[in-house]
């Protein structure tokens, strides 16, 4: 490698304490590739990782030294690049990269990476070449498929479209993966997708292979009917290198008309106005919650730590309806709330008006005042409430666009578009309530005249701080099997695609020996397919000392104790429930950057964020998480607990009741 210029001539010595400070204050990086000592002394390397500093004192320089001689340099963010990576206001910066040639003659180089910006350096990290040899060739297999779709493919506009496939680029998992899809721009799709059946063609010799898949759902425009587009993935790996697929050609054309039609009932053809039922004051507000389960999900409890505190108000009388038990149904007839098990019953065309019209009769039954529904799917019974003439709001969890949550529960063919007509009628006339910001406004942007308004929900922090004061932390790692010396990250959640555990297997397995002090945690293992593969993989890439799998847990706080750093690498998330509950135990969460994620952490102060579906930005952040110095990693804790007051779930309970009782019009009695 050929100097480029003098470390000592460009950094310069003799910082006074004042810059050293701002130093300390502003400047900030990393350096992630090559990960650790051990780079191989022939071919073409990866240099690269990330600086930021104040806007006051950038931007920041990055600078390559070999044996004291600089070999490269420049500046970040590179050529007035933005700072998407950085997601605090008084912070610039951006990734840095670059390919540099080592020869034999490298061999035993100290190599020192270093940023600086106006008022001071700071030294990223040195490491020296070493001599092992380059990996064998059986291993360097760069190869792939997109499997679906096929070329020659019709699909209907308005559908969607199931892309599929899998890549390993010199035997690795690719770092991003891009769908090209007509003249759209190009879409990340997600990497990291389970592929037993690749990893049992291949054999052993690729221990990768299970985790080479990749997978999207695509919305379908409705005005692409009665064209062709052009489906082409290109795959990205860490080093640079590209493989692109062969393109397939799509037919897109108008949908077919749907089979059957709505059936009317003439029941709800007679039904009577809703009456106005005078109320006594002091008598409690009869609210009617709809919901599509009773079992331990998200949505799940969301929904009953709210109804848990609303309990708890005088005014207020409960009856929850639910086409699916489960063990919250016993907490909340504890609470004394009346649980209703209806009859469930598919949006078929058939019976679609039938059932609202079963539901319309349930509520004027009830004498309801006030309906909120729990989650997306509960459409039907949302429908059902606005016919009845009453007030609905509508609580909405889930990040996806309408038409892929139609795919995703409703099969290939979706729902009936009859009823979609309904589903999309109901989103404008409910009241809808949102956890992040980022989800509504997804949602704004497919229903223009929703009437929605994000209400950030809590936990139960008092149950919490009753746990931690009862419960040793030191004793309960000590049950778990940790040692003092251990930093142990947990991903809480269950095992499923889009919770990407196998990306994070994949990511982990990058430094796992260059932090063997560290223990990642999994926490909500099943039997699935997805599951499966992630301990496959586990175990192929000799990780059983460093990895723990853990089933689903029914009591999750001991491992929130233990934990020194929650990891959230879900590429698809409103806002998880893991994260607020994590905070409130002191445990800084380093995320993908997805929806409202970055609502709630800040990179650097009470966690770190990464950027979605990208394996180099994710083994950025695990970098950054492991290699905080302990004293750091308590003042970020300590940030934490202060943060966390605000998740007090008594403040979205408060709002629910606010808003419910504005429904309520006195009616006197003559």
């Amino acid at each position: 490698m050929t100097a480029q210029g003098s470390a000592r001539r460009l950094l310069g010595k003799g910082r006074n304490r004042l810059s050293a400070k701002l130093r300390e204050d502003s400047l900030d990086g990393y350096w992630d590739f090559p990960v650790t000592d051990g780079i191989y002394p022939e071919g073409d390397v990866l240099f690269a990782g990330w600086s930021a500093t104040s806007h006051e004192a950038g931007p920041s320089r990055v600078q390559i030294i070999r044996d004291a001689s600089v070999i490269a340099s420049f500046e970040t963010p590179a050529d007035g690049a933005g700072s998407a990576e950085f997601t605090n206001e008084d912070r610039v910066g951006g990734r840095w990269s670059t390919i540099l040639t080592l020869t034999a003659a490298d061999r035993g180089a100290t190599i020192e990476v270093v940023t600086s910006d106006r008022n001071g350096r700071r030294v990223l990290g040195t490491r020296r070449v070493q001599g092992r040899p380059q990996p064998t060739l059986p291993l360097l297999r760069t190869e792939g498929a997109l499997d679906y779709p096929m070329d020659g493919s019709t699909f209907s506009a308005g559908g969607v479209i199931h892309v599929s496939g899998w890549i390993l680029i010199a035997g690795r998992p690719a770092d991003r993966i891009e769908l090209f899809l007509g003249d759209e721009p190009p879409l990340l799709v997600r990497r990291g997708e389970g592929r037993a059946d690749l990893a049992e063609a291949i054999g052993e010799t690729e221990p990768y292979a299970i985790g080479a898949g990749f997978a999207e759902l695509v919305a379908i425009p409705r005005h692409w009917a009665g064209t062709e587009v052009t489906a082409q993935v290109r795959a990205t790996s860490a080093t640079g290198s590209t493989w692109i697929s062969p393109p397939a050609s799509l037919r897109i054309i108008e949908a077919p008309p749907a089979i059957g039609r709505l059936q009317p009932s003439p029941l709800l053809s007679s039904l009577p106005a809703r009456p106005d039922v005078p109320r006594e004051t002091g008598t409690p507000i009869k609210v009617c919650v709809f919901t599509h389960s009773l079992n331990l999900g998200g949505g799940e409890l969301y929904l009953q730590e709210l109804l848990l505190r609303m309990a708890e108000a005088p005014d207020v009388e409960l009856l929850v309806v639910s086409p699916n038990d489960g063990p919250l149904r016993q907490e909340l007839e504890d609470a004394g709330i009346t649980v209703h098990l209806a009859f469930q019953q598919g949006p078929s065309p058939a019976h679609y008006l039938g059932r609202v019209t079963e539901l319309v009769y349930l509520l004027r039954a009830w004498n309801t005042e006030v309906v909120i529904a729990n989650t997306l799917g509960v459409f039907q019974m949302v429908e059902a409430a606005l016919l009845a003439g009453l007030p609905v709001f509508w609580a909405i969890h889930e990040s996806f666009t309408l038409e892929v949550f139609s795919y995703l529960n409703f099969g290939e063919h979706g729902i009936h578009p009859a009823i979609t007509e309904h589903w999309h009628r109901s989103l404008t006339q409910a009241k809808t309530i949102f956890e992040a910001e980022a989800t509504l406004k997804m949602y704004a942007e497919q229903v223009p005249d929703l009437d929605g308004r994000c209400v950030r929900y809590g936990i139960d922090l008092q149950r919490i701080a009753d746990y931690r004061g009862a419960n040793d932390r030191d004793e309960i790692r000590t049950s778990l099997g940790f040692e003092r010396k251990h930093r142990v990250l947990l991903c809480m959640g269950v095992f499923q695609e889009r919770k990407s555990q196998l990306a994070l297997v994949m990511a982990y397995a990058e430094i796992a020996q260059v932090f063997p002090d560290a223990r990642l945690v999994l926490v909500g293992d099943h039997p699935t397919e997805y599951a499966a593969c992630v301990r496959q993989i586990v175990a192929a890439l000799g990780l059983d000392e460093f990895i723990r799998i853990i089933p689903i847990q029914p009591e999750t706080y001991p491992w929130y104790q233990a934990a020194d750093i929650l990891v959230s690498a879900s590429d698809v998330e409103s806002l998880p429930r893991s994260v607020l509950e994590s905070m409130a135990f002191g445990l800084p969460t380093l995320a993908v950057d997805v929806f409202g994620l970055n609502e709630v952490i800040r990179d650097g102060e009470n966690g770190w964020l990464c950027q979605p579906r990208s394996g180099t930005s994710l083994l950025a952040g695990l970098r950054r998480a492991l290699g905080v110095s302990p004293q750091k990693l308590a003042a970020i804790r300590a940030q934490c607990e202060h943060d966390a007051k605000s998740f007090d779930g008594q403040g979205y309970a408060d709002e629910y009741l606010r808003m419910i009782r504005s429904c309520r019009k006195p009616v006197e009695f003559v």
